[in-house]
């Protein structure tokens, strides 16, 4: 098992940023390919007996984080593509890719307690494939869990989101609350 450890340092504008995310999700903007984080930041993974410290991490989309080398996936959520626009319930499209990714990077960055990932496997393009925590592995803040009933992201790969998915679906959060292609049909679209 490996375990990659996030400590953060104080962030600006915390829980006031995920709220704009959530709220003002057609007017973020899709020029920006990823956000990378190194002020501050540091970076603990431990692997057997192995331990590298590192000085930045990035929030690729709104599934996928860059620590150092690792390349993590998150594990039993699908988020939309960064180029991936969804529609409000009146008919116009806002880019949930975009808000999909910036919510990740805010709810990483809205805490004063280590992210803890916990590596499990290597998915198809050999990314890491773990499940992140907010404080520990067993009492933390999943934040796969955040993004799904946020509906900024679908349950994939599995069944142990599928009720957070009715949770949001239900509420008619993020992508739920106009139409969307969960983001596999969306990429078998772009082919």
């Amino acid at each position: 098992m490996i375990r990659i450890y996030i400590t953060t340092l104080e962030s600006r504008c915390r829980w006031l940023f995920l709220l704009l995310c959530l709220l003002s999700a057609p007017a973020w903007s899709e020029n920006v390919a990823s956000v990378e984080v190194s002020l501050g930041q540091s970076v603990r993974v431990i692997d057997g007996t192995t331990i590298h410290i590192g000085q930045s991490w990035r929030v690729v989309d709104g599934d996928t984080i860059h620590i150092d080398s690792y390349k993590i996936r998150l594990k039993g959520i699908d988020a939309p593509e960064k180029k991936q626009s969804c529609q409000t319930a009146g008919g116009d499209d806002w880019a949930c890719g975009v808000m999909a990714r910036d919510t990740l990077l805010a709810i990483l960055e809205s805490h004063h307690q280590e992210l803890v990932c916990q590596i499990t496997g290597k998915d198809y393009y050999k990314r890491d494939l773990g499940s992140c925590y907010i404080g520990s592995l067993e009492t933390g803040i999943d934040v796969q869990r955040m993004l799904i009933r946020a509906g900024l992201a679908v349950a994939e790969y599995g069944n142990q989101y599928k009720s957070d998915e009715r949770y949001a679906a239900k509420q008619m959060r993020g992508m739920w609350a106009g139409k969307f292609l969960r983001p596999k049909e969306w990429r078998q679209a772009q082919k």
